[in-house]
């Protein structure tokens, strides 16, 4: 997660959906980064905890973005993750991540959830398509005031 004060922003980082070369790209606008285990923090830890952390502290009540992908290639990509320790296909694998009862190496969650908050209401203000990249950038340009490159 990136917090940039001067464009009242914060980029989610969606697990699986570029989210690592877009923080290498956008860091030197950032004034907050988020790493390593908070890097993929949820719509509803952030609503809780760092929203009101950035009002109180820098008066900010920042426009929120993320990155999906279409699911089929969101699990297509957790799958390539996941590969090495695997010993099931692709179809096996979707069948285990969609089962009741998942196995630990398919509980991968869903974009939906990390980006909703109490209530299931979707908290972010801006949201992109992962197959959209020339709209993400072009919106990102306008917003930094420069053109980006991942």
């Amino acid at each position: 997660m990136l917090v940039f004060s001067e464009q009242n922003l914060v980029l989610f980082s969606v697990p699986k959906t570029g989210s690592t070369a877009m923080e290498v790209a956008l860091k030197p606008w950032a004034d907050i980064a988020f790493y390593k285990h908070r890097k993929h923090t949820p719509v509803g830890r952030y609503q809780r905890k760092i929203a009101p952390f950035l009002k109180e502290a820098y008066d900010l009540a920042p426009d929120t973005m993320a990155v999906i992908r279409a699911p089929l290639e969101h699990l297509r990509s957790w799958y390539r993750y996941r590969a090495d320790t695997l010993e099931v296909d692709f179809d096996e694998f979707v069948q285990a991540v969609i089962s009741k009862t998942p196995p630990a190496w398919a509980r991968i969650g869903t974009q939906h959830t990390f980006l909703t908050g109490p209530g299931g209401a979707l908290g972010i203000t801006h949201l992109f398509a992962y197959e959209a990249q020339t709209v993400l950038r072009t919106w990102l340009a306008a917003r930094l005031g420069e053109e980006i490159t991942f």
